[in-house]
């Protein structure tokens, strides 16, 4: 029997791909919201600088995922993902 955490963790180095095929990047770490018992995203590391500005890690909302196969696949994703500075720098320390 496959528990809930196991399933979980199987996401992890899974690449993610856009509604249109492209990479974004890989998943590093999963956001869980204990509190809830639910999963409130991904985050993504070696992105796709086409995509992310320079490249940054970032977290995208678990409902934001459409397929969980070899692959994970979105329903949605903005065409390009701009960076504030400061969500950049507080973020540095996030993985």
């Amino acid at each position: 029997m496959i528990t809930m955490l196991e399933e979980i963790t199987n996401l992890i180095s899974r690449l993610v791909y856009s509604p249109k095929g492209f990479l974004i990047g890989e998943v590093k770490n999963i956001d869980l919201d204990i509190d809830n018992c639910r999963v409130d995203g991904i985050c993504l590391v070696d992105t796709n600088e086409r995509i992310i500005e320079n490249a940054q890690n970032i977290c995208v909302p678990y409902r934001w995922i459409q397929d969980v196969g070899d692959v994970i696949v979105l329903r949605y994703f903005p065409d390009r993902v701009s960076i504030k500075e400061t969500y950049a720098e507080e973020a540095e320390g996030f993985y």
